[in-house]
């Protein structure tokens, strides 16, 4: 008899499902390609969400945790499995809101994160708003959005070596395929290329994050 994470001819495989303490669930797909599994993550968030209601679904880079009101109610392995059987590692899905933000590329890190990347500052800057970025998770410090996108040469840009004691918030950053804005002044080891202003966290608003997990950012010139 198949396995939990055994799969058909051209089916694809169940994603590993592991207890996550007594209310929790720890959801990753089965096999990931390069680079973060975003499409799959969220995709797996909506499936889970809407198959679950009364259960908290959190997406992360790479996972998605699942938590019951109490041990009792929290759904099995196989139930998991069961919704997400089939999902693609690439899974599409429609954006959540689309956030345009403006940015000056006068970073001090933008000539050295572009010969990472093997690019001049001027094409790293054309790369960068080229590229439409998926909000993967949210975390870090509030509001703070990691952001992912499909062009692979972002992956060349490491972290730094040294990371700085404090970061001025709206530092457009880089660091290991993943972009960020400050939403406030914090240590941080990312790769600063700019400066915008948005604001990204109002703690006296109503929903105080202004980005959410699977939200869509484009960056333009200021």
């Amino acid at each position: 008899m198949a396995g939990p994470g055994s799969r058909g001819p051209g089916m694809t495989p169940a994603p590993v499902v592991q207890d996550f303490g007594d209310r929790s669930l720890l959801v990753e797909p089965a096999a990931c390609a390069a680079g973060f599994p975003t499409g799959w993550v969220l995709a797996a968030r909506d499936a889970l969400v809407a198959a679950f209601p009364d259960c908290w679904v959190v997406p992360g880079l790479a996972s998605v945790v699942l938590t019951a009101p109490d041990p009792a109610a929290r759904p099995t392995a196989a139930a998991v499995r069961g919704v997400l059987q089939g999902l693609e590692h690439a899974a599409s899905r429609a954006p959540g809101r689309i956030h345009e933000f403006a940015v000056r590329y006068d970073g001090p890190d933008l000539a050295h994160a572009a010969r990472l990347a093997g690019l001049l500052p001027d094409e790293l800057v054309r790369r960068h708003l080229a590229a439409t970025w998926t909000v993967a998770a949210v975390g870090f410090s509030p509001g703070f959005g990691y952001l992912t996108s499909d062009d692979p040469v972002f992956g060349q840009v490491p972290r730094r070596a040294d990371p700085r004691r404090r970061v001025p918030a709206g530092s457009v950053a880089l660091a290991g395929g993943m972009c960020a804005v400050y939403p406030s002044a914090t240590p941080g080891g990312w790769q600063l290329i700019g400066t915008s202003d948005v604001s990204l966290f109002d703690p006296d608003a109503v929903s105080p994050a202004l980005l959410a997990a699977g939200d869509a950012v484009r960056f333009v010139m200021a």
